[in-house]
């Protein structure tokens, strides 16, 4: 609303840009994480707490994925002017740059959690190897 109350417009081709940039970077989010490999953990409890933390990933990040894409269907189908709000300006395309971006810094944020579960899973197979 502050944007739009500025009369900044949202570029298209730049929000367009920005939704493939997400595109690949979820595909390539979800193949990481469905390639995990649990077979070398024994130990129950830890295998279904790393489970449920892929699970819940995958989840969030296509929760996500959806919001962004009904957003940005949504600022491609409503390219009007924007519309006033009590005493502010609201434009659809500005929100649908907005909530992309802030997608993409979300699935940055996830590519660390990703990297962090990936240790995770290291460290539990070295120490169940040193452990026979």
């Amino acid at each position: 609303m502050i944007l739009s109350s500025f009369d900044v417009r949202a570029n298209v081709g730049l929000t367009q840009t920005l939704f493939t940039i997400l595109g690949i970077v979820f595909s390539i989010a979800m193949s990481l994480l469905v390639s995990f490999n649990l077979s070398q953990i024994l130990n129950k409890r830890i295998r279904l707490k790393i489970r449920q933390a892929i699970s819940t990933s995958m989840r969030m990040l296509v929760i996500d994925f959806i919001v962004s894409c009904v957003i940005f269907a949504l600022a491609l189908i409503i390219s009007c002017s924007p519309i006033n709000i009590w005493h502010f300006k609201f434009d659809i395309s500005i929100f649908g740059m907005c909530v992309i971006s802030i997608s993409l810094l979300y699935e940055v944020y996830n590519f660390r959690r990703i990297h962090q579960l990936n240790v995770e899973i290291e460290e539990q197979v070295l120490k169940e190897i040193a452990s026979k």
